[in-house]
């Protein structure tokens, strides 16, 4: 399948709103966990992980600070 370059929108419903891109490459690859399912990847990274970065890099240019994750600790 080949790549689709392109520009504009693309709606998150996981965030419920609209991200713009003016350069970005679309493919349908299979997936490397089972390659007899296709997942859709923006600029190379999965589409789910591809929202995530547009709205992390939205919400630190609006001045919220982002902690990275960190491991749960289980309590017993």
């Amino acid at each position: 399948m080949k790549p689709f370059f392109f520009s504009g929108k693309l709606y998150s419903s996981e965030f419920q709103k609209h991200f713009e891109t003016e350069h970005s490459v679309a493919e349908i690859k299979p997936l490397l966990s089972d390659p007899d399912r296709l997942q859709l990847t923006i600029d190379g990274v999965s589409d789910v992980s591809w929202f995530r970065q547009k709205q992390k890099e939205f919400l630190e240019k609006i001045g919220v600070k982002i902690q990275p994750n960190q491991p749960k600790l289980k309590v017993h």
